[in-house]
């Protein structure tokens, strides 16, 4: 198995995500809030700030890339694919 993927192709977050506690506590009610959003947001930027201070830039413009992407790959799931308009 791949680091980043599984056997069956998806992501290997699985753990991460079972174990993570913002998740969990997000989930507890089924009612997301602002300043749940905020915190969320928070731990992000941090998560973003100690790799910009670990990585170099070529490591940066490759999570950069995948954030795009990634990012992109939200925004097409979400929609419907039978007739999407942005």
């Amino acid at each position: 198995m791949d680091k980043l993927i599984d056997e069956n192709g998806f992501l290997n977050i699985e753990d991460l995500l079972l174990n993570n506690s913002s998740l969990q506590a997000i989930m507890a009610d089924n009612i997301i809030t602002q300043e749940e959003k905020n915190e969320q947001s928070a731990k992000v930027v941090n998560i973003l700030k100690e790799i910009s201070e670990k990585c170099n830039d070529e490591q940066i413009e490759l999570v950069r890339q995948l954030m795009a992407e990634f990012s992109a790959f939200i925004i097409v799931c979400q929609s419907d694919t039978r007739n999407t308009t942005i």
